[in-house]
């Protein structure tokens, strides 16, 4: 589960750092696939504890999902927002290399 959140994290970095929060994204994924989305970030969310994410998909260039989950401040309930920074430390830089190699060898992916 740990490997999971770490995971979580790591793509939520990585995928929203990519693009440009503000900016405004199509819906270019069905309705049943962003629900999906939406129904396993929550359970893990739930099961780990863990206040929000955000969550981007990147298909061909292009940002085709955008969405944040949870609550940016607990306290005072306040949503979270795709413009948010994640505070993740080191452990996610050897995430990051690999994705990193990994899209560079597999550009037909």
């Amino acid at each position: 589960m740990r490997s999971l959140l770490r995971l979580l994290f790591t793509l939520s970095w990585l995928l929203v750092s990519a693009v440009l929060a503000t900016a405004q994204v199509p819906h270019l994924l069905s309705p049943s696939v962003r629900t999906e989305i939406y129904h396993i970030v929550k359970s893990v969310l739930a099961s780990t504890g863990v206040p929000s994410t955000s969550i981007s998909i990147v298909k061909d260039g292009q940002v085709v999902y955008l969405n944040p989950f949870g609550k940016a401040n607990l306290e005072m309930h306040t949503p979270a927002r795709t413009t948010m920074r994640y505070c993740i430390g080191s452990v996610s830089k050897q995430f990051t290399a690999a994705l990193f190699l990994y899209s560079r060898n597999n550009t037909s992916c």
